[in-house]
């Protein structure tokens, strides 16, 4: 994501829904996970904030598999551009 990060982003990035999506895993409520999943989707698109959208829709269909790992393992790959990002506008 080349673009700035505008406050709306930030406070998207900084909000906790990136946490109740790990917290759902881990407590194998799927259909939290899943419905979390599209209210992201949703919010990441009105942002334009479409390095998301990919990764949270692999997210959406290994929950609605029950996949536990491979949920865990898109989710810290979310994680981590998500850091990179705060990273980068904490810089700036």
């Amino acid at each position: 994501m080349s673009q700035m990060i505008t406050e709306e982003m930030l406070a998207f990035l900084k909000g906790q829904d990136f946490l109740r999506l790990g917290q759902s895993i881990n407590k194998g409520n799927w259909q939290s996970v899943v419905m979390g999943c599209r209210r992201m989707q949703n919010r990441c698109k009105e942002l334009g904030m479409n390095d998301f959208i990919k990764d949270l829709q692999r997210l959406q269909d290994a929950a609605m598999h029950r996949e536990t790992t491979a949920c865990k393992q898109i989710l810290a790959g979310i994680v981590v551009k998500r850091v990179n990002l705060l990273k980068k506008a904490a810089e700036v």
